[in-house]
């Protein structure tokens, strides 16, 4: 009755109150309507704010007032809970450049964000409004942004921030209405966080006399935690004894059971003086006990004390009623203890005997019979009972998603265990599958793979199992090899990692991981065959022959029957073969031989039978390379054909041509216009060309481009056709085709060495400016690779012929830059001849002149015109003497030019550095330059300096011929 009343009322006021603010709205100012709007969010009549206020926004969109009049119109749908709204118009809001209200929305979008229990999005707007009020006098609304921060980092049991919010908020603000709930948060935080005497220092010094009897209980009963915690057991006992007198049955029964905890482990009072105690608190009614009982037996089970607890329970049963919610509790924690115990069968037995299907706890019986029921197999019975868990909760009015999840759970895994698939997805799509790492979820995704919906299966691995291995198989499986290796990674999982790796082919990563796998035996008893196989297979592919071998060779004695054992001795063979060697050789010929045996396909025999004759025909056995491939070759099947190619290289390689031709023609005859006809006719032209028959290559390739023009092998045959041409003497026809070749595939894999022919054949005819075209064009389309292969030197050599310039010059030049000119010894050996041979050419003397000098003061700068104080190095031996050489050179440039003088004197000094080298021939060139200088002394008719010369030769040379031709000037 007193609801109707209620609703009566407020229909008249909502039917007094409409349409006055319909009428306002077409008659009231703008400053009258927002007057009103803030009259009304301060006598708190939300209704009438969001009617004014939607009036206010259609008629006054332009507003200076709108962002104010949208703060108070999101308040007034956060009070009448319409939360989501308020936010989308908080949003708008907050976008306002006035602080007050870009603060105030900030403000209210964390309580929203509180509301729903999103609080690290609380917490953000709490921050930002806390921002912008720095400067403010808005004491309100700064106090109410820093309370709710506190609660929610509590929330988030981020207990360190809790601290320093709560405590700033204490320190800033005098005591208010928040003051009790901050303290019995900070009490709640300290005992979580574990830092006891800090709790009990604040619990110390709060006024607990002024709280409510609520607080005080609350305060105390954290502050006895800490006592108990520090072991200040009689502390703890005086304050859990004084809660005893609680109005809160259920806070008073907590606190008993806590103090007789401390009774029962320390001497601080009888056992006995406590429970007269209780009673004269909570009388003496028989489930005060029981409660007391269930409780120690709670407690002691959750410290793994299970003997201890059992007691208790027992205790409990004595005593109290044999029914109700002390009795259940009671059977279900004792179940759990015979379950930890490994007696899933006495568990189970004991839940069904004491079950009550009228009891409120029905569904947590069924839901743990549905469990040990699953424990020990029996999935009919598991999917039964969990079906009518989920039932009952379905039907009741119990609202606990978390033992509902749980009891899909059950049904869910016994349907998957039975192979009914989509109904356990059908079940497990009811949980809430939202939880990182929860069993539900990770039961729900395997089923849906399986199922077949692996794209929704794997947002569930990848969202809420990350760093699951069976995350890596589901990518794995799906074909996302590199997400499923960076899974594998973070799941520690070697075996699935190499797996991932095997199949992008890191043969590296790959090998790595088995071998990992292997060596800390991580890898599934049913799996342990194919990790050795892949590991000896990622080896094969990094060129570990020897070791893959020897992998390869302990997995067949290991598993001679496995599915890969055919692949595991051809792989034998070809490692064997990789290694070389007369032993290898054999060892080769007998893995094939018995890879052959096991064949059971006829690819495999085939591929066998092909690799016997190729070790046959390595061997020059051509005969008995013949007979293991003839029995596979008596009919033109397509099978056949890789077998003949085979058995054509055999005639090739015996010089028995004409039959390998016949072969080959035989294929293009039979299967004329496929694959094969075009292959075999491109192997025609081969043949030839290996064996060095050219003109018969040239023409087979011919005939080849005649009948497939475009496709397989035509790039090939144009290419080598020009090639054999070019070898045989055809240079025009050669150059035609290279050039073909460029035009028409100018990105193709011959491309590169038909320019690189093409430049060689322009120079061999003296067409220089083509080849420097195609030089350029080299430079132009493959940079590096080209730069790699000395083009750059080409050009340097094909621009000094254009020019007029000869080969030998050209070629000089050519070595000078490919060795980096004056910076190696081999590239200012190349640099001197190249200078005398353009001092030697009337257009290129000043050039060759310059290059001297420089050359020059490269040595000198190494040290050549040094003084020599120790022994020298052969390189230091080796530039004394080119520089020798550079100085004979400049002085045979200023005796022709008139200096006779000058080059007298650097003759001197080049007999000097002659002397030092300690060559051979030394001492003879020591002696020439030294007649230069007689000589030259002679011509600039300095007599005496040119005797004092010829002296010294007579002391140093007297049997040089040098100095004998000296002596002629002399006289």
């Amino acid at each position: 009755m007193l609801k109707c009343k209620r609703l009566l009322i407020f229909v008249i006021v909502a039917v007094l109150i409409v349409p006055t603010h319909v009428f306002a709205s077409k008659t009231q100012t703008e400053g009258y309507l927002y007057a009103e709007i803030q009259s009304e969010l301060v006598s708190k009549a939300y209704p009438a704010v969001l009617a004014t206020s939607k009036i206010f926004i259609e008629k006054y969109s332009q507003s200076v007032y709108l962002d104010d009049i949208q703060l108070c119109y999101g308040e007034a749908l956060f009070f009448t809970g319409s939360a989501t709204k308020a936010r989308d118009v908080l949003l708008k809001s907050e976008k306002s450049q006035d602080p007050k209200i870009q603060s105030a929305s900030q403000y209210w979008l964390g309580r929203i964000a509180f509301a729903k229990n999103d609080f690290n999005t609380a917490v953000k707007y709490f921050y930002l409004a806390l921002d912008v009020l720095q400067d403010s006098n808005n004491m309100l609304l700064k106090k109410s942004s820093w309370f709710y921060t506190g609660k929610s980092l509590y929330e988030l049991n981020d207990f360190e921030q809790v601290e320093k919010v709560l405590r700033y908020y204490l320190a800033t603000f005098p005591p208010d209405d928040n003051y009790q709930e901050i303290s019995r948060l900070l009490c709640a935080t300290y005992f979580k966080s574990e830092e006891y005497e800090n709790l009990i220092d604040f619990y110390n010094a709060i006024p607990l006399e002024s709280f409510s009897k609520d607080s005080q209980e609350i305060c105390k009963i954290y502050a006895a935690g800490a006592y108990a915690a520090i072991e200040k057991y009689q502390d703890a006992y005086a304050l859990y004894t004084e809660i005893l007198s609680s109005s809160n049955k259920q806070r008073s029964l907590a606190a008993l059971q806590r103090a007789y905890s401390i009774v029962n482990k320390n001497d601080v009072e009888s056992e006995q003086e406590l429970l007269d105690l209780a009673t004269s608190y909570l009388g003496n009614e028989s489930d005060t006990l029981q409660n007391l009982w269930v409780r120690s037996g709670i407690t002691t089970f959750q410290e793994g004390d299970f003997d201890t607890a059992l007691q208790y329970f027992e205790r409990s049963e004595k005593i109290g009623a044999t029914t109700g919610e002390l009795w259940d509790l009671c059977t279900l924690y004792q179940a759990k203890i015979y379950a930890y115990q490994n007696d899933a069968s006495k568990a189970l037995a004991f839940l069904q005997e004491r079950y009550n299907d009228a009891s409120s706890f029905a569904p947590w019986f069924l839901t743990a019979q549905a469990a040990l029921s699953a424990q020990i197999g029996d999935w009919l019975t598991c999917e039964a009972q969990a079906t009518d868990a989920i039932k009952k909760l379905e039907t009741s009015s119990l609202n606990n998603k978390a033992l509902y999840d749980e009891a899909l759970y059950w049904r869910g895994g016994a349907l998957y265990a039975q192979s009914k698939i989509p109904d356990a997805v059908t079940t497990l799509s009811k949980a809430s599958n939202s939880e990182t790492g929860g069993a539900t979820t990770f039961l729900y995704a395997q089923a849906l793979f399986s199922a077949g919906n692996r794209k929704k299966a794997l947002e569930l691995f990848t969202t809420f199992f990350p760093n699951n291995k069976d995350t890596a198989i589901a990518q794995l499986k799906t074909g996302d090899y590199l997400s499923s290796w960076k899974t594998a990674i973070n799941a520690d999982d070697q075996y699935i990692s190499g797996l991932d790796a095997y199949c992008f082919s890191d043969w590296e990563r790959a090998s790595y991981a088995f071998q990992q796998a292997l060596l800390k035996e991580k890898v599934p008893t049913n799996k342990l065959s194919w990790a050795n196989y892949y590991y000896a297979d990622s080896l094969y592919h990094q060129g570990e022959y020897a070791k893959s071998l020897e992998r390869f060779e302990l997995f067949l004695k290991s598993w001679a029957t496995h599915i890969k054992a055919w692949d595991a001795k051809m792989n034998v063979a070809k490692c064997a073969i990789q290694i070389g060697g007369d032993k290898m050789g054999n060892v080769a010929m007998t893995s094939v031989a018995e890879a052959s045996t096991i064949a059971t396909t006829n690819e495999q025999k085939i591929e066998s039978a092909i690799l016997a004759a190729s070790l046959y025909t390595d061997a020059h056995r051509y005969g008995d390379a013949e007979q293991v491939l003839l029995p596979l070759a008596k009919s033109y099947s397509p099978d056949s054909v890789p077998v003949r190619f085979q058995l054509a290289n055999i005639y090739a390689a015996e010089g028995k041509l004409n039959a390998a031709d016949a072969e080959l023609e035989k294929i293009s005859e039979v299967f004329k216009t496929s694959d094969f006809a075009r292959e075999a006719a491109y192997r025609r032209g081969e043949i030839f060309y290996r064996a060095g028959e050219y003109e018969v290559a040239a023409q087979k390739f011919a005939d080849f481009r005649q009948n497939w023009q475009s496709g397989n092998f035509s790039d090939a045959a144009l290419f080598f056709g020009a090639e054999s041409l070019a070898k045989s003497g055809s240079t025009g026809r050669a150059i035609l085709l290279y050039n073909d070749e460029i035009e028409r595939y100018p990105n193709g894999t011959y491309t590169f060495a038909s320019m690189s022919a093409l430049i060689k054949l322009y120079r061999e005819n003296e067409e220089y400016q083509e080849a420097l075209h195609m030089a350029n064009r080299m430079l132009e389309e493959f940079d590096d690779q080209a730069r790699n292969a000395g083009v750059v030197a080409e050009v340097s050599e094909l621009q000094l012929l254009v020019n007029g310039g000869d080969e030998q010059s050209a070629q000089l030049y050519a070595t000078w830059t490919k060795n980096k000119k004056n910076q190696t010894s081999t590239g200012r050996e190349a640099g001197f001849n190249l200078a005398i041979k353009y001092i030697s050419m009337p257009e290129k003397k000043a050039e060759g002149i310059q290059m001297l000098k420089s050359l020059a003061a490269s040595l000198e700068s190494l040290g050549a015109a040094d003084t020599v104080e120790s022994s020298l190095s052969t390189q230091q031996k080796a530039d004394i003497n080119l520089y020798a050489r550079v100085l004979e050179e400049q002085a045979k440039l200023e005796r022709d030019t008139g200096s006779a003088i000058n080059a007298a004197n650097i003759y001197m000094k080049v007999a000097e550095r002659y002397s030092v080298t300690e060559y051979v021939d030394s001492r003879e060139k020591a002696a020439r330059a030294m007649y230069g200088a007689v000589e030259a002394f002679d011509i600039g008719r300095k007599y005496a300096d040119s005797r004092a010369v010829y002296n010294t030769m007579q002391d140093s040379f007297a049997d040089s011929e040098w100095t004998a031709k000296a002596k002629k000037i002399i006289e």
